[in-house]
């Protein structure tokens, strides 16, 4: 087969999806470009999480929360203020930031999330 021709897999002979070929899938370059762009359009982990608990208490940038995925009665859910990566020792629930945290919370699909965050800038 010559270089034009598809190969069963579906990319062009010789492409096999390195960074940078057409072949290799739209989705996650736009994925990656759009929260790149719009990360700047974020609320800061800091101002989500605050907003998401009032009265948060943080210690050298970590707070300790009850946690909002599952029934919880004493705090197990470990927030990192500046990153914004959580883990629940209780429950197991963890992301690595506040769209995770909010797309696991609501349900809502990655491109609904980033649109409703937005707002809160």
């Amino acid at each position: 087969m010559n270089a034009q021709t598809k190969t069963p897999g579906g990319n062009r002979a010789g492409n096999h999806g390195r960074a940078g070929n057409p072949a290799k899938s739209n989705r996650f370059h736009f994925t990656k470009s759009l929260l790149r762009a719009q990360r700047q359009n974020l609320p800061s982990p800091e101002k989500f999480y605050r907003r998401q608990f009032p009265g948060l208490k943080a210690r050298h940038g970590w707070a300790l929360v009850r946690c909002v995925f599952h029934d919880d009665k004493n705090p197990s859910l470990s927030i990192n203020l500046v990153e914004g990566h959580f883990r629940c020792f209780s429950c197991g629930a963890k992301g690595g930031g506040i769209i995770d945290f909010r797309m696991m919370q609501t349900g809502l699909p990655f491109r609904d999330v980033i649109r409703e965050l937005e707002g809160w800038r």
